[in-house]
Formats: structure tokens, C-alpha cells, sequence
């Protein structure tokens, strides 16, 4: 389970960052952190909190960093490998340069 936490810094904002609780291979249960490094003007914490327009893009960006780390973990904890998605290249395609011509 990884949760979305909040550390208030000394100018009054927020520092998040990602509360990982996980079990180890001999089943006891393990905690550990990782901080973001991005700022946020509120505390998040509570589901009924709105969030702010200033903080919107941060908060979407936290999301999506925490959903990837959610994955990741799932997988492991199954043990599997997220697949990667393959990237296309249009430049190294034939076809891309022969339609400017």
C-alpha cells in the first residue's frame, strides 16, 4: 500500500511524499519513505480538503508518481515484472521522412 503523506516545512508549505508499506519475504510487514521533492501550500491528507488551483498540477503529477510506485509494487509482490510499454520512433521510419518529400 503506498499512501500520498505531507511533511510542513519552516516557510509554511508542504514537502509530499510516499508512505510505502509492504511485506517481505518472510512476511513481516516493512515501512519505508520516499520524498518527492515537490511543494505543495496545503495539506492534502483529508479526502473532504479541495484542492487548489495553484497546487493542481503538482498534486496530478504526485498521483501519478504514487500509482506508478503502486504498480510496481503489486507486480513485485507477485512476482512479475511491469512490462514496458515500447516506444515507436517515427523518425527511424522510411515512411515518416518519404511523406515531406
Amino acid at each position: 500500500m503506498i499512501k500520498v503523506s505531507f511533511k510542513t516545512l519552516k516557510s509554511g508549505m508542504f514537502s509530499t511524499y510516499l508512505d510505502i508499506y509492504y511485506k517481505t519475504s518472510d512476511n513481516k510487514s516493512k515501512r519505508s519513505y520516499e520524498f518527492l521533492g515537490i511543494h505543495v501550500h496545503k495539506d492534502y491528507s483529508s479526502p473532504r480538503v479541495w484542492i487548489m488551483e495553484k497546487d493542481s498540477e503538482n498534486m496530478k503529477l504526485v498521483q501519478a508518481i504514487r500509482n506508478t510506485r503502486e504498480t510496481v509494487l503489486n507486480f513485485a509482490k507477485h512476482g512479475y515484472e511491469k512490462p514496458n510499454k515500447r516506444v515507436l520512433d517515427l523518425y527511424s521510419h522510411k515512411s515518416f521522412y518519404g511523406s515531406f518529400s
